[in-house]
């Protein structure tokens, strides 16, 4: 049989260590260098051991360019089998492979494969094929077919040679997003597999004194496991860890549960777990000497006589709906709270006209009568003058015969005339104003001070806390912790204070009917512990309490809109240039009589201005009388028009959104949109201003027909009113007995135009 005495056949005779061989290539150059390495330093320990290093001990040297036969010898002593030589020595060493396989094809000698052999070829391929399959490539359709038959084929090869304990690992499947990772990750843990195999065997070869012990390595390797299996199972077990980080689009699907677990995400407990009360739920308002029960007694929250008095004088015998959930919740917590023990702050999502005024007015009022000296316990933030004033006037009216002072600062006053209010702690109990003025005199008035605060409500909270003007609610925020009531000296609180750890006893208030749900601008308020009060329809709030009294935990997204049950809404589709012609056979023809008690909305100051103008020069024939409420008016002609809307001196009031939060004009029957709001809160807001307390009222929306795609979105995505929703359709034909009387008035109000431009241009 054939045997080979490796590294010395490549030696020059003169045993100098430099190969004989010329190099076919540099990688072929470099392996003949480190072969005459490795035959030098065999030489060097046979000297040292005492043993000849003759030729006869090697096979005989061969010139270069002499056939790799000639490195081959046949002693008798050897057994017929070929010498066990790991393959990445031989991937190292390239012209000793071929010299093996030549050898080897000469002799036909098949050699045996180890058992870590069979292992190492087996999992190779099927990271090969992993890698094919994960990056998609494989080259074309003949070469995929051609690679798929040897790789069957050395599949089953390796199967009949293989023991029936030896179990091929599965392919790792690797993800598509993950092929930049896996491209770098594979090639470098084979390099690393090939570089730790190749110095392995080379250590082993050192130690090797001749075939025997060749042979007894191999037969010990291959009981053992070796680097490349190691390293194998490494990137197999890399690549099932970085699997699990990708998207798998079968366990990722955006579910209802996904997406409300996502949206209530950052908010506070008592914003996830609302409080719901059906719309029409009512009460009769109850004294706490009254015989019959309430819903008030029922919580332990009464009203005195003389508070019950004064709401009949104002017209209230029956509480709304966020009446009947707000009022006993506030009276329900102590009028001097203790540090140790805070009241549990309050946000209200309820339907314009709703009653919400009133709902955190006559708690407020119940609490500080009670007061011994006058300090500012309450402020109320609202967002324009016209609801300060508003307010006012609805606190002023409670407060009658308590001896409560109410005040108000927005700016409509001088500065110093405001300073000289509430520079004085012993001016006012109640202070109402808008954001900016209230800031102004935190930072500019000496002597006004939050520290003996008990209430802070912010009315429209969605509309104030977009509102970044000196970034005010952080700046509230701080003042109001930074003097604690209880450090003051004329509050005696039933425990002990404790300086160590001091807590805010100011019960914060927010109500709105569109109140936002951002985690970022409810945390620059520092909500504590909050309770929400959700306001909706019957039929939502039923659903809503019996699913949660099915479930073991409430989970409910909050309503982000909230309107009136009462209220009908209409939608109208018109063409751009015939709008206001549109507009003229609603308010005239629409109905058996003319429209009175209607608000307009358009988008600008100036679109009222105009639409105003050619109302008048179309000419009504007396049937309606037609004004502008825009913010460019002066806030004494504004309560001035609102009072002859009231008292229907006024059938109309075109505005712009001014008045579309928060005012409360009565017995409003029509709302009309001619200019869509553009987003939900703006429609929300601008409908409100009719079915308020339950009473009935219409919405039209005067949509052009670019316009109609998004309208009906808006509807349909964020309100959830599309179906509620009813079209109404007015033909040409209807309106050809306004048209010329409308075409005058459109060339009258063209020509006052181009008359005014002319004269500002002649300035």
């Amino acid at each position: 049989m054939l045997t080979l005495n490796r590294f010395d056949a490549t030696a020059a005779p003169n045993g100098s260590g430099e190969s004989s061989a010329p190099a076919a290539s540099s990688s072929s150059s470099s392996s003949s260098s480190r072969l005459a390495a490795l035959a030098q330093r065999k030489r060097k320990r046979d000297t040292q051991d005492g043993s000849d290093p003759s030729p006869s001990s090697s096979a005989p040297a061969t010139a270069a360019g002499s056939s790799s036969d000639t490195f081959l010898s046949a002693p008798a002593n050897q057994p017929s089998a070929m010498p066990s030589i790991h393959p990445s020595r031989l991937a190292q060493a390239p012209i000793l492979a071929r010299s093996v396989k030549k050898a080897a094809q000469a002799a036909g000698v098949a050699r045996e494969k180890t058992k870590a052999k069979q292992r190492y070829l087996k999992k190779k391929k099927l990271r090969r094929k992993a890698k094919q399959k994960a990056t998609g490539v494989g080259g074309g359709k003949k070469e995929a077919k051609v690679a798929a038959r040897e790789d069957e084929k050395e599949e089953s090869s390796d199967n009949d040679s293989s023991s029936e304990e030896d179990e091929a690992a599965p392919a790792t499947v690797v993800p598509t997003q993950m092929e930049p990772i896996v491209k770098e990750v594979v090639p470098a843990a084979e390099a690393a597999a090939s570089s730790s195999s190749s110095s392995s065997s080379s250590s082993s070869s050192d130690s090797d004194s001749g075939s025997d012990s060749d042979s007894s390595a191999s037969s010990s390797s291959s009981e053992e496991e070796t680097p490349a299996d190691q390293t194998s199972r490494d990137v197999d077990a890399g690549l099932q860890f970085l699997a699990p980080l990708t998207r798998n689009p079968e366990t990722n699907v955006d579910s209802a549960e996904a997406l409300q677990a996502l949206a209530v995400q950052g908010l506070p407990r008592g914003m996830v777990q609302p409080q719901i009360v059906g719309a029409s739920t009512t009460s009769a308002v109850e004294a706490q000497d009254d015989s019959s029960s309430s819903l008030l007694r029922s919580l332990g929250a009464h009203l005195d006589s003389a508070m019950v008095t004064r709401l009949a004088s104002l017209g209230v015998t029956s509480w709304f709906a966020v009446q009947t959930a707000v009022i006993p919740h506030l009276l329900s917590t102590p009028a001097l709270p203790s540090p140790f023990s805070p009241p549990r702050d309050l946000c209200v999502s309820a339907p314009t006209g709703s009653g919400k005024t009133l709902a955190y007015s006559i708690p407020i009022i119940s609490h500080l009568k009670s007061r011994v000296v006058t300090r500012l316990r309450a402020v109320i933030v609202l967002p324009t003058r016209d609801l300060v004033l508003q307010v006012r006037e609805t606190l002023e009216a409670l407060a009658k015969g308590t001896g409560l002072q109410v005040g108000s600062v927005t700016g409509a006053q001088s500065f110093s005339s405001e300073q000289a209010l509430v520079g004085r702690e012993d001016k006012l109990d109640i202070l109402i104003s808008t954001p900016g003025r209230l800031i102004d005199h935190l930072d500019e008035t000496e002597g006004f001070t939050l520290r003996h605060l008990r209430f802070l409500v912010i009315d429209e909270a969605d509309r104030l806390l977009g509102q970044s003007f000196h970034n005010w609610a952080q700046r509230l925020r701080e003042s109001i912790e930074g003097h604690l009531t209880g450090e003051d000296e004329d509050i005696v609180y039933p425990q002990a204070y404790d300086p160590i750890a001091p807590q805010s006893v100011v019960q914060k208030l927010l109500f709105s009917a569109t109140l936002t749900r951002e985690p970022g601008k409810l945390a620059e308020l520092g909500l504590r512990d909050p309770v929400f009060i959700d306001v909706r329809d019957d039929a939502q709030a039923e659903k809503e309490q019996r699913e949660n009294s099915t479930a073991a935990t409430t989970t409910t997204l909050p309503a982000r809109f909230s309107l009136p049950a009462s209220l009908r809404e209409n939608m109208i589709v018109v063409t751009t240039a015939l709008k206001p012609l549109y507009l003229l056979h609603l308010l005239l023809h629409q109905h058996p009589e003319p429209m009175r008690k209607t608000l307009i909305f358009t988008k600008s100051v100036d679109s009222a201005h105009r639409l105003v103008r050619l109302l008048t020069l179309f000419g009504t024939g007396g049937s309606l009388k037609v004004a502008n409420y825009t913010s460019d008016l002066p806030p004494a002609r504004r309560r001035e028009l609102l009072s002859s809307f009231k008292s229907g001196q006024v059938d109309v009031l075109v505005a712009s959104d001014l008045i579309s939060r928060g005012i409360d004009v009565p017995n409003v029957e029509h709302v009309v949109s001619y200019d869509v709001p553009v987003d939900a809160a703006k429609y929300v807001h601008r409908v409100g201003r009719t079915a308020r307390a339950n009473r009935e009222g219409h919405a039209w929306s005067l949509v052009e027909e670019q316009e109609a795609r998004h309208f009906k979105g808006l509807l349909r995505d964020e309100l959830k009113r599309l179906e509620r929703v009813k079209r109404v359709r007015i033909t040409e034909k209807q309106l050809e007995p306004l048209r010329e009387r409308y075409d005058a008035a459109l060339e009258a109000l063209v020509r006052e135009q181009r008359e005014a431009g002319a004269n500002r241009a002649a300035r």
